[in-house]
């Protein structure tokens, strides 16, 4: 199985990377609903892992305005 990563460029892409992170911290961790996605996502670079044709990771990335 070949994995590729690429910088979210679509909403669709989006999306698939949001519903993952729901599933992982809501639903498998039970973290509160509303934790995510959260305000970090508009100022985030948002990035997946395809195998398969199919989003299977995500992160994002943003730089702190502390430093």
């Amino acid at each position: 199985m070949q994995i590729r990563y690429k910088k979210v460029t679509t909403i669709n892409e989006f999306i698939d990377a949001i519903r993952i992170r729901v599933d992982v911290f809501i639903i498998e961790q039970q973290c509160p609903p509303g934790w995510e996605p959260d305000e970090l996502d508009k100022e985030a670079q948002h990035f997946v892992a395809i195998a398969d044709n199919s989003i299977v990771a995500t992160a994002r990335f943003r730089e702190d305005p502390k430093g």
